[in-house]
């Protein structure tokens, strides 16, 4: 699954599987792929590109993003019927999505993952 997005955009592409047996739930949800393209870049004139002062070289600011899968997992029990106590772990096998490759888009490498996507 893909998505074009643009900076005007504000999107929201997860699906979410959820499983229980029996106290133990997983919670993984899968971000698909999203290619991000700048409205500021006319690809038509690449003379106007930024430079991407991680290459040297002039480059648009659109980007594509794989898909990632994050998952989570808890385990719960229940004490009393009013009270129940629940162990667990969010993003367990530590997945981030990629990296902006053009250094414009991370502004002084404050934002090295994009907030847009």
């Amino acid at each position: 699954m893909r998505f074009i997005v643009d900076a005007n955009m504000v999107f929201s592409g997860i699906l979410n599987t959820n499983g229980k047996i029996g106290d133990l739930l997983i919670n993984s949800k899968q971000f698909p792929s999203i290619i991000y393209l700048d409205p500021s870049i006319n690809p038509a004139n690449p003379g106007a590109f930024p430079i991407n002062t991680f290459t040297g070289q002039r480059e648009t600011l659109d980007q594509e993003f794989d898909g990632k899968v994050v998952t989570d997992l808890s385990l719960s029990y229940q004490i009393t019927p009013a009270v129940s106590a629940t162990i667990g772990a969010n993003n367990l096998f530590d997945v981030y999505q990629d990296i902006q490759k053009h250094s414009s888009n991370q502004s002084l490498g404050r934002f090295i993952y994009s907030r847009r996507v």
